[in-house]
């Protein structure tokens, strides 16, 4: 994914209680894209993808961009 930033947080940790109630998540799975600034891009990152299939990453960085 080149300069794509990954970050994996551990379930049930205190982190990911704190990203779900950031990122206003109530069910999973979910996909929420964040900017490398915290800022959250999408919390429809798995509809992105069903329906851009491999342009939703260029999509994302655009986003980010402006």
């Amino acid at each position: 994914l080149g300069d794509v930033y990954k970050r994996q947080v551990e379930n049930q940790s205190e982190d990911s209680r704190n990203l779900l109630q950031f990122a206003n998540v109530y069910s999973l799975p979910s996909l929420v894209i964040l900017s490398p600034d915290g800022r959250i891009i999408t919390q429809n990152g798995v509809a992105d993808i069903n329906d851009r299939s491999e342009g939703a990453l260029e999509y994302w960085k655009k986003t980010i961009d402006g």
